[in-house]
């Protein structure tokens, strides 16, 4: 394990991957075992050997160990399984991942590297899904993401009226980490909010060989103006 190790830390991973496999893990004390899931599963993940990498964040031993592992190690487990179950589709997993990964960040850094991670995993999630996913939570935290999602899907066409419920949510889930520590998408939106200009001028030629389509053009742009403001 020593010698794997070596081999990570001199970027030699075919060697620590060859130096790995070649582990009884099984025969392991817990300790021990950690570090090598860890860094095994970390080179897997990092050389494209996906179904390596899941078996071994999978392991039942690992999640009987969890408790026992320092906070640094749970950290690497939790993120590593959310950055490998969001590459192979397992949303549903990856999240519970990240979530639980803010959840013992030590950090407001190492808490917004998971929430920006966290948005980005929602954002692959189809709507459909998502209401169903939201409609049998029953973990506050998790249904509070997938409300947020949900709001700023349901209105991206209007900045403005998006701002709004985003403030809206953030006052009904006060508490939540979302509202505490938001994904700087958040931050994007109210910029965008703010930038958004009060008066425009629509130039057209009313008069002369263009002004039947400079016409045609107003009046579609005064009937839209009409339904965005009724």
């Amino acid at each position: 394990l020593q010698a794997a190790q070596l081999f990570a830390n001199t970027q030699q991973h075919q060697k620590a991957l060859s130096t790995l496999e070649t582990i009884a893990a099984s025969e392991l004390p817990t300790n021990k075992f950690a570090e090598y899931s860890l860094l095994y599963a970390e080179l897997a993940l990092a050389n494209d050997r996906f179904f390596v990498a899941r078996q071994l964040l999978s392991n039942s031993r690992m999640a009987e160990i969890k408790e026992q592992l320092s906070t640094a190690q749970q950290q690497k487990w939790l993120q590593l399984r959310g950055e490998l179950f969001a590459l192979l589709g397992e949303d549903t997993k990856s999240l519970m991942a990240l979530i639980e990964l803010s959840e013992i960040s030590s950090s407001d850094q190492q808490r917004q590297e998971a929430h920006e991670k966290i948005w980005l995993v929602l954002t692959h999630i189809p709507h459909d899904k998502m209401e169903e996913l939201a409609a049998n939570e029953t973990n506050r935290t998790v249904l509070g993401w997938y409300s947020l999602a949900n709001i700023t899907r349901k209105n991206q066409g209007d900045v403005r009226q998006q701002l709004d419920k985003i403030a809206e949510w953030q006052r009904s889930w006060a508490d939540h980490p979302a509202s505490m520590t938001p994904p700087s998408i958040l931050t994007s939106i109210q910029k965008t909010a703010g930038n958004i200009p009060q008066n425009i001028a629509l130039l057209l030629p009313l008069q002369g060989s263009l002004a039947l389509a400079g016409k045609a053009i107003r009046s579609g742009f005064l009937a839209t103006l009409y339904e965005v403001h009724k």
